[in-house]
Formats: structure tokens, C-alpha cells, sequence
């Protein structure tokens, strides 16, 4: 905070977070987690999406939405034959759904940002929102690692201002 002093300070620590932070599933900011698990920008999330979301990063790997979804058919299927139309729901007794609520919670009780802008019914409604997942095409990278770090050379090359957010990488 000494290095970014005051609010605007504030903003850009929590921006930089929010932008390099790792969600699982390949993803590294809040942005492309959004995507990558709901298939759409963050400023189209719900309630209940920005707090699963906000439940990732105290252990990205156990709370991987991924990796706690479970296939569920969605037309009936003849035995023997495979499902075609398949949706991934995490379950809502995971520890990341549980995490979900808790957040909810704190959101409603305690956070001058959310508490006053949603009514508790809000709240309420987003604890009973099943955590269904729309994710991209997964991307088979052979050099992951490498990949990331083109595209960050990249982004401080065309997006100096703002290598974090940079739409041309």
C-alpha cells in the first residue's frame, strides 16, 4: 500500500489481483473464469456466480468448478447408448457451493459494497441458484506455461497502460 498509496492505490492492487489471480480450469483472472466456466463476461454474471467466483481463490485447485461438476443427462438415453446432450451442475453439498452461501452471507451482512444494493430475498435466491457450468472448448495446449508467457510479453508490448486488460492479445 505504501507503493499505491490511497484509493485509487486501493483500485489498482485489487485490479492487478483480480487479473493475474489463478480461478483452475486454465484460468488466470476474474475475467477469463467467467468465461471459461459460465461462457459469458463478467458484467452478465449473477449474484451467485460473483460469489462462487469470489470462493475460488482461497484454494483454486480444490474449489476448480471443473473438477467438482458432475455430468448430468439432460434427454433420455436407450441402455447401452451414450448421452448427447450432456449439462455440468456442481453440486450444491461441495465445499465450493457451500463456500458460495457463506460469502452470500458476508455479502449481505457485512459488505458496504453488496449489502444495501440487493434485498435479502436476493441473497436467498442466489444460495438456490444451481452452479451450472457452460465451459468453452478446452484449448490443448502442448506448452501451457509457454503460452502464458507470450501472451503477457505480448499484452506489456501492445497494452503498456494496462497490460492486465489488454483486448488485442
Amino acid at each position: 500500500t505504501e507503493a499505491y498509496p490511497g484509493e485509487a492505490g486501493k483500485k489498482a492492487i485489487i485490479t492487478a489481483y483480480l487479473n493475474q489471480n489463478f480461478y483452475g480450469n486454465s484460468s488466470y483472472g476474474v475475467k477469463a473464469a467467467a468465461k471459461g466456466y459460465f461462457g459469458k463476461p463478467l458484467a452478465e454474471l449473477t449474484l451467485a456466480q460473483y460469489a462462487i467466483l469470489a470462493a475460488i481463490p482461497q484454494s483454486p485447485t480444490k474449489f476448480d468448478l471443473m473438477k467438482n461438476a458432475e455430468e448430468i443427462c439432460l434427454e433420455p438415453v436407450a441402455e447401452g447408448e451414450e448421452c448427447s446432450k450432456i449439462q455440468l451442475v456442481v453440486p450444491a453439498t461441495t465445499e465450493v457451493v457451500v463456500r458460495r452461501d457463506y460469502i452470500l452471507d458476508l455479502m449481505n451482512t457485512r459488505s458496504t459494497l453488496t449489502g444495501k444494493k440487493h434485498t435479502a430475498a436476493e441473497f436467498d435466491a442466489a444460495k438456490a441458484e444451481v452452479v451450472e457450468l457452460t465451459p468453452l472448448p478446452a484449448i490443448n495446449w502442448k506448452a501451457p506455461h509457454f503460452v502464458w508467457q507470450v501472451r503477457e510479453a505480448l499484452s506489456e508490448l501492445l497494452c503498456a497502460a494496462s497490460p492486465g486488460d489488454c483486448p488485442q492479445v
